[in-house]
């Protein structure tokens, strides 16, 4: 688990150079050790990718390959998994505040399940998927806890 993708200085200034800076550079090897570290270790869960944390079509795909289900917030997350072929079944749509135009494209791309944690996102969400499965958010505070992960930085 302790390898990482290592670049010489020579490699690095090459890629700078064709693609320019800021530059990521992502090991789809790194994110597989990863995902089969968190299988092994959380066995019987399901591993939910947050696409905005990364959208990289490498990263995704792979992930997708590997048999990870995908957390969007956005209709155009929605949509990008769907030209990706990834199946509804393995989506939900997140966002604690669901958009007309996301509830829409969740309608058109065949998702049905959502998460909430206000009562106000019921309704919304009943009218626009009818029979959609939903997920409680819960708050738990506990003022000992090194980071407090109720606030979003």
């Amino acid at each position: 688990m302790n390898s990482y993708l290592k670049l010489s200085q020579v490699a690095v200034e090459k890629l700078a150079e064709q693609y320019g800076t800021p530059l990521l550079v992502v090991s789809t090897e790194q994110v597989e050790r990863n995902y089969a570290f968190m299988e092994e270790n959380l066995p019987g869960v399901k591993l939910y990718y947050a696409v905005k944390a990364n959208p990289n079509e490498g990263i995704v795909r792979k992930l997708a390959q590997l048999g990870s289900y995908f957390d969007v917030a956005s209709d155009g997350e929605m949509q990008f998994l769907a030209e990706l072929g990834i199946a509804p079944e393995r989506i939900v749509y997140a966002n604690p505040v669901k958009t007309p135009i996301g509830l829409k494209v969740a309608k058109e791309t065949g998702i049905y399940k959502f998460t909430f944690d206000s009562e106000s996102e019921i309704s919304k969400m009943a009218k626009a998927i009818p029979g959609g499965s939903v997920l409680l958010r819960v708050r738990v505070d506990n003022p000992k806890a090194l980071v407090d992960l109720n606030k979003k930085m």
